[in-house]
């Protein structure tokens, strides 16, 4: 029973982001090198705090209910396959972008007027969970895309909720872009995706307005303008390949770059998804900083480990991990909510169940 005492309550915290502001906006890109693909991403937000954590591999877990109408039967549950390193606002198991020790990486972008499928007899998931389950369960975009058999996003209350759309690449250079669009969900693959690039327009309309060479849907966010230099800049890599396409990247990330003072871009990370790389620099901190995966024990019964992405340095940072603790997922819920509209004025006894969730986990090694 403490499992579902932990998590029955935790509806508002699958709904953090129905008051997102309106700048809110993300870029995502993938490329590669002679050694292997690349994918980068700009996290734009007026929100600056986060945590890097560590997800294990082994862990026994039930989802957040998506909303209210969801009964405990209903809910997705499943046992974590792979460790990962995701970077959370929202607290832990919320991750905005992450990669898994697969070489899978997956990020969550802003998308208005996102309609997802009615709901079915499937495991229902918030799309705040998605990508911690894609990350805990996929090894590549293939298992990504089998997994809508075994789980369905099921929106929140309100509905703009789970106004996003996701990007997942693998070690392969296969992308999947995953949408809710007129309640039907939308895969868009190699064979529909001749650039891999992502920002706040339904991929299609995004295409139409780079056919165009100008954007033609009201580019809310300037989010077509982003599309069109981010795809003209990796079109250059098919020409010829970048000696380093970290490096190519975040040129590329540094190039659409939000400066709205509601929403700039708070961190850029590129995931080197041949080499199990994390580098990144901050929107204070341009020094950029990496760690690689296989400095981490995913196993269970090891601690997990959180960095605070405000620290300051460059290089390495691997050795700089600490192990995470109830008190700092706590302390990063009440600085992100206390920021946000809407959430501010939450009591403190919904942040404390928030910060909680994680304790349902259970390890099975």
């Amino acid at each position: 029973m403490k499992r579902f005492s932990i998590i029955l309550p935790l509806i508002i915290l699958i709904g953090w982001v129905a008051t997102v502001p309106k700048s809110y906006s993300c870029t995502a890109i993938c490329l590669k090198d002679a050694a292997g693909w690349v994918a980068g991403f700009n996290h734009d937000w007026l929100i600056k705090d986060a945590l890097i954590m560590t997800n294990k591999r082994g862990v026994s877990k039930i989802a957040a209910p998506p909303n209210e109408k969801i009964s405990p039967k209903s809910i997705a549950r499943w046992t974590s396959k792979y460790g990962s390193v995701t970077f959370n606002q929202s607290g832990h198991a919320f991750p905005s972008d992450g990669m898994n020790e697969k070489g899978l990486f997956v990020a969550i972008l802003l998308l208005e007027n996102t309609k997802w499928p009615v709901p079915d007899s499937r495991p229902a998931i918030s799309a705040g969970q998605w990508i911690q389950y894609q990350l805990d369960n996929s090894s590549n975009v293939q298992e990504v895309i089998a997994n809508d058999k075994n789980i369905q996003i099921i929106g929140g209350s309100p509905s703009n909720m789970s106004g996003f759309h996701f990007i997942a690449c693998d070690r392969t250079g296969e992308c999947v872009i995953v949408e809710g669009i007129n309640g039907k969900m939308v895969y868009h693959t190699h064979k529909n995706m001749p650039f891999r690039v992502l920002t706040n327009t339904p991929y299609a309309e995004s295409i139409n307005s780079l056919s165009q060479g100008k954007p033609i849907y009201g580019d809310v966010y300037h989010s077509e303008t982003r599309f069109i230099q981010a795809s003209k800049r990796l079109k250059e890599t098919d020409a010829h390949s970048p000696k380093s396409a970290t490096a190519f990247a975040f040129e590329t990330l540094k190039k659409v770059e939000s400066h709205d003072a509601l929403g700039p871009t708070v961190w850029s990370i590129v995931y080197d998804l041949a080499n199990f790389r994390v580098s990144f620099k901050t929107h204070d901190n341009q020094q950029i900083r990496y760690f690689d995966l296989g400095a981490f024990d995913f196993s269970c019964a090891s601690p997990g480990k959180i960095f605070d992405i405000l620290s300051e340095g460059a290089g390495d940072v691997s050795g700089k991990f600490v192990p995470y603790s109830h008190q700092a997922n706590r302390k990063l819920i009440m600085k992100t909510w206390s920021q946000t509209p809407g959430l501010s004025d939450l009591p403190g006894e919904v942040l404390d169940r928030a910060a909680a969730y994680p304790e349902s986990f259970v390890c099975t090694e």
